[in-house]
């Protein structure tokens, strides 16, 4: 997919804000600022998140998460060195499709839950 060329949407983008983030409960929020540049090729887009987690009138953690165009480097963060081993390959679900589906299916929004096949 052409993201410059094509109307398709990547969204939802998941990003890892803070690891580890402090433990959350239903009602905490997430307050946070975007804010896109250009990358150095001068044509796509880096972003920056820059926020907090919140209980009530209480600051629970802050964080920054870069997510650049084209980063140096691969594994640099926990969710990635868990997401891929060190030669590249994807690491597989230990657990069964079927299983993942339930998991996620009771912790995420209706419409916000990705799709496993």
């Amino acid at each position: 997919m052409d993201i410059l060329d094509s109307t398709a949407s990547w969204l939802p983008v998941l990003l890892p804000l803070a690891e580890p983030s402090p433990e959350l409960a239903r009602g905490d929020a997430v307050v946070a600022t975007v804010t896109r540049s250009l990358s150095a090729n001068d044509l796509n887009p880096d972003f920056r998140i820059e926020g907090s987690f919140r209980r009530g009138g209480a600051v629970l953690g802050r964080f920054v998460c870069a997510g650049p165009h084209a980063a140096p480097g691969f594994r640099q963060t926990p969710l990635h060195r868990a997401a891929f081993a060190a030669d590249g390959a994807p690491r597989r679900a230990a657990r069964p499709l079927t299983a993942l589906r339930e998991h996620l299916a009771g912790r995420c929004r209706a419409g916000w839950c990705p799709r496993i096949s």
